[in-house]
C-alpha cells in the first residue's frame, strides 16, 4: 500500500496558507490526487492556556468506555468524553474553526475519543451527506503510532496524518478513514477531539 502526505495548512488565528502535496515514495514520485479529494492538516489551532485546560480535563475528566468506529457498534471500542456541554469547545475553538477553514458550518456534536495501545479503530464513513465534514484535533503527546489513515477515493493511495500535538485535519464525513492506537512502546493516550460539522452553503 502506498501512503500520500496530506494537504497541509499553516494555521494561525490570523492567517492561513496553503500548498499542494507531492509523495516522495521511495524511487516512485507519485502526484496527488485532486486536493478536494485529500484532507486538510491544520497546525496551531489552540493557545497556550487552551492545551493547559484540555491537558487537565482529559487527564481528570469523566472517560467512558462506549465509543466505536463508525454507525454500529464493533467489539473495538475506545474511550468517549462528550464535549457539548463546554462552551470552550462549542463556542471559542468552534468560532476558530470556522474562521480558520473559512466555511460556513453549523455544529452537530462535538465530543473527545481517547485510545490507549490495542484501541485501533475500523475503517468507516462520519455520513454520506455532501455538506457534513468532520474536524479532529490532536492534543497529546504521542511519541509512536496514532496515525490516523484515509483511503483516497479511486486509488490504492492511502494519506496518513500523524496526531502532532495542537495540529488538527478536516475532511469530509464521507471519506473512508480509520485512527490508529499509540503504540506499545508509547505510554500516553491518544485524545482527538471530533467535531462533527455542516457546512451551511451546501444544504
Amino acid at each position: 500500500m502506498l501512503y500520500l502526505i496530506a494537504r497541509h495548512i499553516e494555521s494561525s488565528t490570523e492567517s492561513c496558507q496553503s500548498r499542494t502535496e507531492v509523495a516522495n515514495l521511495g524511487s516512485v514520485m507519485v502526484q496527488a490526487p485532486a486536493l478536494t479529494e485529500l484532507p486538510e492538516v491544520y497546525s496551531n489551532i489552540l493557545n497556550f492556556g487552551e492545551l493547559q485546560y484540555c491537558q487537565q480535563l482529559f487527564e481528570n475528566g469523566a472517560w467512558k468506555m462506549t465509543n466505536w468506529s463508525g454507525s454500529k457498534p464493533t467489539e473495538r471500542r475506545f474511550w468517549f468524553m462528550d464535549l457539548q456541554e463546554d462552551p470552550m469547545f462549542t463556542d471559542t475553538i468552534f468560532q476558530r474553526l470556522r474562521q480558520l477553514t473559512g466555511k460556513d458550518f453549523e455544529l452537530r456534536n462535538v465530543y473527545a475519543n481517547g485510545q490507549t495501545f490495542g484501541h485501533d479503530g475500523d475503517f468507516h464513513t462520519d455520513g454520506q451527506d455532501a455538506s457534513h465534514w468532520t474536524f479532529l484535533i490532536y492534543t497529546s503527546e504521542i511519541t509512536d503510532g496514532g496515525l490516523t489513515l484515509f483511503r483516497i477515493p479511486g486509488t490504492k493511495l492511502l494519506s496518513a496524518v500523524e496526531p502532532i500535538r495542537n495540529t488538527g485535519v478536516l475532511f469530509h464525513a464521507n471519506l473512508v478513514h480509520r485512527g490508529l492506537a499509540p503504540s506499545r512502546e508509547c505510554n500516553a493516550m491518544r485524545v482527538s477531539i471530533a467535531y462533527k460539522l455542516r457546512e451551511r452553503s451546501m444544504s
